[in-house]
């Protein structure tokens, strides 16, 4: 999504002039890097990587920021969780994430909270790890098939 890509650009251009440089980013997407119109100092630009890329990106990422206006499931999320990177994400509603603890929610738009969501996590070792831990239970928690076999199961027995 445009927008919520813009703005994490407008933050990570930020959090990069805050740090002089001293932070790397790690960009993930299915936009052909021709087509990326984001240039962002200290930014590598991964283009769709396989699932096996993508978990060893997730295991390398310490912060993970979400800009989305619509992503409600929250998959991307998701996904950094399993690698226990600490999230920053918009409010857009996924079920899963609780603000303070494995995440810290900001508001869509809001650019500067969450430019000091980073900030807090990156000046704060042991907030980062409560949050990147939270939410590796979350996704573990999530990755569990137990409710949904259950629940698989109970639809097909009310069909026969």
């Amino acid at each position: 999504h445009a927008k919520g890509s813009s703005e994490a650009g407008a933050i990570l251009d930020s959090i990069y002039r805050h740090y002089k440089g001293s932070v790397k980013f790690i960009g993930v997407g299915e936009i052909h890097p021709s087509k990326v119109k984001i240039a962002i100092p200290g930014m590598d630009y991964v283009f769709a990587p396989s699932r096996d890329e993508l978990a060893d990106i997730m295991a390398k990422t310490d912060i993970w920021l979400g800009c989305s206006h619509t992503e409600g499931l929250g998959r991307m999320a998701l996904e950094a969780m399993t690698g226990a990177a600490a999230c920053v994400l918009t409010d857009t509603g996924a079920e899963f994430v609780v603000d303070g603890k494995n995440a810290l929610v900001r508001s869509v738009g809001d650019l500067d909270g969450m430019a000091n969501a980073i900030n807090d996590l990156i000046a704060d070792i042991g907030l980062r790890k409560a949050i990147g831990f939270s939410g590796y239970e979350t996704a573990k928690k999530m990755a569990d098939p137990s409710e949904l076999l259950h629940n698989l199961e109970q639809v097909i027995a009310s069909v026969l």
